[in-house]
């Protein structure tokens, strides 16, 4: 039992002494998972909807690598992006097209679902947030989410 003992203790030292000084731990998460209640049942219809997500960390920046939908439309789709402001509500500063892909209608409607990977990296501060587009009005509904890691 004590061979044992120092055999583990002196492996452990050997992957302690082996290891990189300031090794990288595994990334935390970021996920924007959320409801886009926003456009459920638009009333009035209308062409677009958009979804901000919370203000990313001020400590670490976000880097997103997927975004995820299912969306339905009584009208055809025609854009989705994922862009990036610095203050709530303000002017979009970059943005990314997501494509749309897999369109089946049922009934006479339009569903759509879409899993995306993107690279989109995101400073400190900055809200995140989707765009969807229509080709004219009409009532539509939708949840999204994205997804990604902190990053230094």
């Amino acid at each position: 039992m004590r061979y044992l003992s120092r055999r583990l203790a002196a492996l452990m030292m050997l992957c302690a002494a082996a290891s990189p000084a300031g090794a990288q731990t595994a990334p935390s998460i970021y996920d924007g998972a959320s409801p886009m209640a926003t456009c459920t049942n638009m009333d009035p219809p209308r062409i677009a909807c958009l979804k901000t997500f919370p203000k990313t960390p001020s400590t670490t920046r976000v880097l997103i690598r997927s975004v995820n939908c299912y969306i339905y439309s009584s009208v055809r789709m025609d854009r989705l992006t994922l862009g990036m402001t610095e203050v709530q509500g303000g002017p979009t500063k970059k943005k990314v097209f997501i494509p749309i892909k897999g369109e089946t209608v049922v009934n006479s409607t339009y569903v759509y679902t879409i899993n995306e990977p993107v690279y989109f990296y995101v400073g400190r501060d900055r809200f995140l947030e989707l765009s969807l587009s229509f080709v004219t009005y009409g009532m539509s509904g939708a949840e999204c989410s994205i997804a990604g890691e902190y990053v230094q």
